[in-house]
Formats: C-alpha cells, sequence, structure tokens
C-alpha cells in the first residue's frame, strides 16, 4: 500500500488510518452535504464525537455488567 495522496481525498488512506466503512460512508456523506468553508470542522467533530463514544462505550458496559443491571 502506498502513501500517496489520491485524487478528490483530502489524505491517503493508511493502515494507521480509519478504513472501515462506517467512517468512509460518514465522511462521504458530510463531504458532499457540508459547504467547502466548514468541512474540514464538520469532519472534525462528527469523527472526533464518534472516537469518543467509542471509546467510553465498552467501559460503561463494562460497570454495567459488574453492577449487575444488565444481565
Amino acid at each position: 500500500m502506498t502513501n500517496t495522496p489520491r485524487k478528490g481525498y483530502g489524505e491517503p488512506l493508511t493502515i494507521y488510518g480509519p478504513q472501515s466503512l462506517q467512517w468512509l460512508a460518514l465522511r462521504s456523506f458530510l463531504l458532499n452535504s457540508v459547504e467547502p468553508a466548514i468541512r474540514d470542522t464538520a469532519l472534525a467533530l462528527a469523527l472526533g464525537s464518534w472516537s469518543v463514544a467509542a471509546a467510553l462505550l465498552p467501559t460503561l458496559a463494562g460497570v454495567l455488567l459488574d453492577r449487575g443491571l444488565v444481565r
């Protein structure tokens, strides 16, 4: 896999970047529906909030399981 940018994309997809289809679908939706002037901000907010939620949900699930609130 090369690390060169492809035409039409902000940065190349590498083994270190998000590659799941959900990230790509969200990015494609935002790039096509948000004004170019605020595109970077919209992507940062959307992907940042997604990352925070993905990091916190396993911990929350563990707490709920540990306290017996979820079977």
